[in-house]
């Protein structure tokens, strides 16, 4: 009888140069957000045997290892990850790894700038766009790349700034948002910056043919009729129309403003296109447009806590939206995303600042409430990498997610 390759290996018997093929709880309860990787660092190794028991290897793909157990049990395949050689077929183009170049605490000062002046120049052209019905692609790509290049050299500022500044109109809020975790993304796919650029402005203008459509239509409470969604969805040929009129072609923003209500199912709108047949820009804009209007407040409800937002996503693999795209996203803004509030153990609440990259249930917080939920007069911030216990010796960790309306938070004017 022919051994199996795969190995059910105690976290005790890890070895670096194996490779884990699968772990013994959801990935989306650690820190390896993609299954299938060589254990090649000691700090990787470490955070396994805090929050495992035992892992699957593959032992024909692994480099070396210690004795192996005779327990074998074959672990479900995974073969639709976005490998490199996938990602660089998929977007006919050279695949790049980005790696954080400023510190959050570097960036977040410039950020707050660059996001200002963003804030400004979207208002401007959202304004512009309401006379004119016409969109000039070159303009907002101009305001577009200081946020890209913001979102390139350390994503997290720019997504708490997202997270925090919400103000006014939704719509306006939505396109920046949206943005945002486009360019998170395109940046986690190892895009070039041209394509991260176009993947932002498309995010950006997926909305824009809603300027078409009422207000009291789109901010309507009840439920919509037949007539009024049919009426409603017709904002898409309009954003196409508008996209044309433009003097710049650019393919991809128009993939995104035209597919993205299309869903992998086939149950999507305007043309019912079903899993691959989805251009890839599609998917990518369907999948931000979905996040943020998840974690967005709405005239009928309160928006999602990010993390919420993260399962809701997750849900819906392979139903809504292509698996692999998704577990690329989660892995671009974290479980925590920045912006997140939290509550820990010790009963103190906290907003996500920043994140490890490879330890992400471990951020940086921004403590605002004591553990008597009595707001702090001064800033306090707390990094669970580097400190794992409270006052008390006991384990330090995040608790559940909670929303700003539990405690009377007003993120609006909370200042990082």
């Amino acid at each position: 009888m022919r051994e199996s390759r795969f190995a059910k290996v105690p976290v005790s018997e890890l070895r670096l140069g194996m490779y884990i093929v699968e772990l013994d709880r959801p990935w989306l309860e650690t820190p390896f957000l993609i299954q299938g990787f060589v254990l090649k660092r000691t700090e990787d190794l470490e955070i396994i045997r805090d929050i495992c028991n035992h892992v699957y290897i593959d032992t024909q793909r692994s480099v070396k290892y210690g004795k192996m157990p005779a327990d074998y049990s074959r672990p479900k395949a995974k073969t639709n990850a976005l490998t490199q050689e996938k990602l660089q077929e998929l977007f006919s183009t050279r695949i790049r790894k980005y790696s954080d170049s400023n510190s959050f605490d570097d960036e977040v000062v410039g950020a707050q700038k660059v996001y200002a002046d963003y804030e400004e120049l979207v208002a401007n052209l959202y304004d512009g766009f309401k006379i004119n019905q016409s969109v000039n692609l070159s303009s907002v790509k101009g305001t577009v790349n200081g946020i890209v290049e913001s979102v390139i050299r350390n994503p997290d500022a720019c997504m708490l700034l997202a997270k925090l500044k919400r103000k006014g109109d939704y719509n306006y809020n939505h396109a920046i948002g949206s943005s945002i975790w486009a360019a998170s993304l395109g940046r986690q796919l190892g895009l070039p910056k041209p394509n991260i650029i176009s993947m932002a402005t498309g995010a950006l203008l997926i909305d824009v043919g809603k300027l078409h459509l009422s207000d009291r239509l789109l901010n309507k409470i009840t439920p919509l009729s037949r007539e009024e969604y049919a009426l409603v969805k017709t904002h898409v040929q309009h954003g196409v129309e508008m996209i044309a009129k433009s003097r710049e072609n650019d393919p991809v923003v128009l993939q995104m403003v035209k597919h993205h209500h299309e869903r992998h199912n086939g149950a999507g709108y305007p043309d019912g296109l079903k899993g691959s047949d989805i251009p890839i820009y599609g998917r990518i804009a369907g999948l931000v447009d979905c996040y943020d209007a998840l974690i967005s407040d709405k005239p009928y409800r309160i928006g999602l806590p990010p993390s919420e937002a993260v399962k809701e996503l997750y849900k819906v693999r392979d139903i809504d939206f292509q698996s692999a795209l998704i577990e690329e996203f989660i892995q671009s803004i974290g479980i925590y995303p920045a912006g997140s509030l939290v509550e820990l153990t010790s009963g103190e609440v906290g907003i996500v600042v920043s994140e490890h990259r490879r330890r992400r249930l471990r951020p940086k917080l921004l403590i605002i409430l004591d553990a008597e939920k009595t707001p702090l007069d001064h800033k306090k911030y707390l990094d669970l990498f580097e400190t794992k216990e409270d006052q008390s010796g006991n384990l330090l960790e995040i608790k559940r997610s909670v929303t700003a309306g539990e405690y009377g938070i007003d993120l609006d004017n909370i200042l990082i």
